[in-house]
């Protein structure tokens, strides 16, 4: 159930890790096509973060993926922290071996999800060599049959699930959710 992935060059001289049989409208197909995904979230990211106080130097990711955004962000801004969430475990390791193949060391990634309780959650995950767009996965199975037509097939895994303000950070300059 895992897909094939290869090694790809972007723009910016990062390598990344991306599946192969990728949707080319979804995050591994953008970046394979344009060697960037979403520059815009970037370049606003960027605007706060120069203008962020000294003292405030966390970044959050909360639904970092393979890492699309935090990599290119963490390397712009080596004085800040930046701390990502990813619950699907597959994409949890793929963004850890991103950062690894990249030397990023500014970065921390858990493998969670943030909600309003803490909990553990039993889900589907898809079957990632078959899902051609696993950056629309949801927590929240009635919301991904609406979105996406169709009940994920592939194993079960169980999730952890914190609410944020469990996690006592403080000092943050920018939090990225994309969920």
């Amino acid at each position: 159930m895992l897909p094939k992935v290869g090694m790809y060059d972007m723009a910016d001289g990062q390598r990344l890790m991306l599946f192969d049989t990728a949707d080319e409208r979804g995050i591994s197909g953008v970046l394979k096509k344009n060697g960037v995904y979403e520059p815009n979230v970037q370049l606003i990211s960027s605007v706060v973060l120069q203008k962020a106080s000294p003292e405030k130097r966390l970044v959050l990711d909360i639904g970092a993926n393979l890492g699309s955004y935090v990599l290119p962000m963490a390397k712009r801004f080596p004085d800040f922290s930046f701390v990502c969430f990813e619950p699907q475990p597959s994409i949890y390791h793929q963004l850890c071996g991103n950062l690894f193949l990249n030397g990023v060391e500014n970065v921390s990634a858990l493998n969670m999800a943030l909600g309003r309780s803490l909990s553990t959650l039993a889900l589907s995950l898809p079957n990632y060599a078959e899902d051609h767009n696993v950056g629309a996965f949801t927590i929240n199975a009635d919301t991904h049959t609406k979105l996406r037509g169709d009940v994920n097939k592939g194993r079960e895994a169980q999730i952890l699930l914190k609410p944020l303000d469990h996690l006592n950070y403080e000092q943050i300059a920018l939090i990225k959710i994309d969920v």
